[in-house]
């Protein structure tokens, strides 16, 4: 296994579109993010569908799911450095969810996200 070390600042977005652009079999990539392995590009597709169905009456075509796609890597690092009332703020902004939606989410599936193996 060939290992290369990557440091991207920029969105998810930007990111699949450097590892397609540069590499054969990106799907294949192990990616580490935050310290934790994770496997393949669509990385926080688990997290959007959560999202989606988390804030009932969402679709996967609501305007902020593109939007949270972005920065779910913002929100899993001021998760990751405890700094949750941040994260729900930056949630609540970007998905006009509830307080409480928004501190169950950021609790539940984001702090869920980064304990996983």
């Amino acid at each position: 296994m060939k290992k290369v070390v990557i440091t991207f600042n920029g969105t998810l977005s930007e990111l699949t579109a450097f590892l397609n652009e540069h590499f054969d079999n990106p799907e294949s990539l192990m990616l580490t993010v935050g310290g934790e392995v994770r496997m393949g590009t669509a990385l926080y597709d688990g997290l959007i569908k959560k999202a989606v169905a988390f804030f009932s009456g969402s679709s996967s075509t609501s305007p902020w799911v593109e939007t949270l796609r972005e920065q779910i890597p913002h929100l899993l690092e001021l998760v990751r450095t405890n700094q949750k009332i941040a994260a729900i703020k930056a949630l609540r902004n970007i998905t006009n969810c509830g307080l409480k939606e928004g501190k169950d989410y950021v609790e539940g599936p984001l702090a869920d996200f980064l304990r996983a193996p």
